[in-house]
């Protein structure tokens, strides 16, 4: 009612002459497009989950309604979360990528550039990690690099074992036996 003749009262009949003609029904959908298409829609739908989560919060009495305080760094939370979000852009999550950038203050024009996460990591570029990352992330985003590196880092291929058994009664440091040790080697 008193929403719909201010909207068309203010708005439509400068910005768009057409509205005139419609009926409030396709007003009310054209108003809805537009929000949707401006982005402004998911950040109000954003704005009023946070806000009944905290209201929620305080009615059920757990006390302080300020979201804990983190136990990184602001620089670590925004590299963190500029890779979830670099994440959700490339995996084509618009949705989510929608709700998460309002939620973590994370502006979508200005996103870490690949260097830049690498430098705040202290990765530095002649290292073999330094360049599996950034081709690693041209194929499947950053995110998916470090995982992808972080699983060959562990992978048994790179890790070595070897059974070791010493010598001696105890009472002193142990030492290794050459004998033993070029027996038990693993190749």
């Amino acid at each position: 009612g008193a929403l719909f003749k201010f909207v068309h009262k203010h708005s439509c009949t400068t910005s768009c002459p057409m509205a005139l003609d419609m009926s409030s029904e396709e007003l009310r959908a054209h108003l809805f497009r537009s929000l949707q298409e401006r982005g402004v829609l998911d950040s109000l739908k954003s704005h009023l989950r946070n806000r009944l989560a905290t209201e929620l919060q305080k009615s059920l009495g757990s006390g302080s309604s300020a979201p804990p305080t983190p136990v990184t760094s602001s620089m670590t939370l925004q590299v963190a979360n500029n890779i979830v979000a670099e994440h959700l852009k490339k995996a084509g999550y618009e949705y989510s990528l929608s709700v998460f950038l309002p939620e973590a203050g994370v502006d979508s024009g200005r996103l870490f550039s690949p260097g830049e996460l690498l430098q705040f990591m202290k990765i530095a570029p002649p290292s073999p990690l330094h360049d599996s990352l950034l081709e690693g992330e041209k194929q499947h985003g950053f995110l998916v690099a470090m995982v992808m590196a972080l699983a060959a880092h562990g992978s048994p291929a790179s890790v070595e074992s070897a059974a070791v058994q010493t010598e001696g009664d105890g009472s002193g440091p142990a030492r290794p036996s050459v004998g033993k040790l070029q027996q038990n080697r693993v190749c």
